[in-house]
């Protein structure tokens, strides 16, 4: 007779729920962060600017938007755009995807964790930028610290590198 973790015996009880209720979660996800969203904005995309400096007024919906971006610059802008996301599309299927293949399938465990580590390090090049960028605003010889003397609120330095 089989156990349970605990020890005892099964209870045989087990709840009854369809299969899909585990996606439910997955989908409130989906909707509430992605769908709804992309939805207002195409709702937006009808509307008008009755002025610079107001929202986008929804009382007269419209295509003005849409016609407007078929003028010979913005269509111009929007096809370049459109290459060059076809050609990173097109270069992430071509180089990519065979080679997380390669990297998935056909690399030893001893050197996946290597190869994957250098394919993310250049992703940190932002993260460390903007670190080193905030340590030079915050530093004793900053900017921040100058303008926070000069306002009289700081007669002392901050020391960052002892936190």
């Amino acid at each position: 007779m089989a156990q349970t973790a605990s020890g005892g015996a099964p209870s045989g009880r087990r709840i009854k729920a369809p299969r899909f209720a585990l996606a439910v979660p997955a989908w409130a996800w989906f909707v509430f962060f992605f769908a709804i969203p992309v939805l207002w904005i195409a709702y937006y995309s009808f509307g008008y600017k009755p002025s610079p400096f107001q929202v986008i007024a929804t009382d007269r919906l419209s295509f003005d938007n849409y016609t407007d971006a078929l003028d010979p610059t913005f269509f111009r802008v929007f096809t370049g755009t459109l290459r060059i996301s076809l050609l990173g599309t097109a270069l992430c299927l071509l180089i990519a995807f065979p080679f997380a293949y390669w990297l998935a399938t056909r690399v030893s465990s001893r050197w996946k964790g290597l190869l994957l580590g250098l394919c993310i390090v250049p992703f940190w090049t932002n993260f460390l930028v903007r670190t080193i960028g905030w340590f030079i605003l915050l530093t004793a010889e900053g900017p921040l610290y100058d303008a926070l003397h000069s306002l009289g609120t700081r007669d002392s330095t901050i020391d960052f590198r002892n936190w």
